[in-house]
Formats: C-alpha cells, structure tokens, sequence
C-alpha cells in the first residue's frame, strides 16, 4: 500500500469490497492516514435494474451487432432482481445460468415466449431449492426462516424478534438452516465475537 505506484500525484486509487473487508483495511493501524472512511453503497434501486441489463448488452455486443440476442427479456431481468433482493452477483450468475439452460434448448424469439419461457425456469429454480430445504423445514423452523427473510440480515442477538427468550433457542434453528444453504453467517471482520446472518440467493428461491 506504501508502493510509489499508489502515491503518484493526480491518481485516487479506490477499493472496493464486501462484508466488512473494506473495514477491516481501513481499521488497520499500519495504513493509518492512507486511506478515507469507508463509504457503504446500497443496493441499485428495482426501478434502475433494467439499466444493468441494458449497459452490459452495449458492453458486450460488438459493434456491427447493434441488437444482440438474448433469451432474458428487461422485465424478467427486473423479476429476478426482485426476487433476489438487489443482489447483483447473484443475479448475474442466475441470468448466465439461464442463458446457458437456453444454449441446451431452443431459442425463444419473441418477447412474450422469452417471458414464458423464463418463467418456467424461475419456477424450476424455487421448487429446486425449496425441495432442497424439506429435510429441515419444520413447522416452527418455517416460521424462523420467513421472519429471516422479512428482515434479510440479522445478528444472533435478535431473538426476541423471532419471538424466542434465549438466543441458544435461535441459534439452533439457524444451524438446521445453514445446514441447507439458506442462510449464511458471515463474521465482523473488525470484532470476529460479532457475526451478521444473511439470507442466501438460495434462499430467497426457497422462500
């Protein structure tokens, strides 16, 4: 981080990450004065995700291509960003799986059989994943997990939001959901005695 190439005057280096590693970078005593407070970005509002799609159509399509093909219409772009609550990662790792799912099959011309078609692939997707989390989903661990998902992240010390007296009592139903990739604990890189609860890209699906 002290290298000349970081120093030259005129360049603003910027890092990014996720999860709490950017802070834990600037915590660090030894960069101390080097870099700024880091700055948290929210998710892309719903009613911008249709420019995602659109800016990496233009990225990627050559330049005597002026309208590339693909199977995944801007509204079932929109639905999958939705469904998956804003994680873009996700949704792009979704949107190539589909895309790839199409490759293996017929091309669907028109507008409104790309929408057909996907939405039978998002169906298959969620009965996928919900079958997947049967084996833990009892009736009490059903409620634990739609109240996760009303609130999307959490820490283990919320648990009389979930109507439970002890955190021991949550603690147990989140390991029956992690053990199905629902949910994902994720520790403070800054205070590794705290840790966040997050919902999983499966996990939506499931839901």
């Amino acid at each position: 981080m002290r290298d000349e190439l970081l120093s030259i005057r005129g360049l603003r280096w910027v890092l990014c990450g996720a999860l709490g590693i950017t802070y834990a970078f600037a915590t660090s005593t030894r960069l101390d004065g080097y870099l700024h407070r880091p700055i948290v970005i929210a998710e892309i509002d719903p009613s911008k995700s249709s420019d995602i799609l659109e800016s990496r159509k233009s990225a990627y399509s050559s330049s005597a291509d002026t309208t590339p093909y693909l199977p995944i219409t801007t509204d079932s772009f929109n639905t999958l960003y939705t469904v998956l609550h804003g994680n873009l990662r996700s949704v792009l790792s979704y949107v190539d799986n589909y895309c790839q799912h199409i490759s293996d099959t017929s091309e669907p011309k028109v507008d409104t059989e790309k929408n057909s078609r996907f939405k039978e692939w998002l169906m298959e997707e969620a009965t996928r994943a919900r079958d997947s989390t049967e084996s833990v989903l009892t009736k009490k661990t059903t409620l634990i997990f739609r109240a996760a998902c009303e609130m999307g992240e959490f820490a283990p010390s919320d648990y009389p939001k979930f109507g439970l007296d002890r955190p021991q009592a949550l603690r147990n139903y989140l390991k029956s959901l992690e053990s199905v990739d629902v949910i994902i604990s994720i520790r403070d890189e800054t205070d590794k005695r705290r840790k966040r609860i997050q919902v999983t890209a499966k996990g939506w699906f499931a839901a």
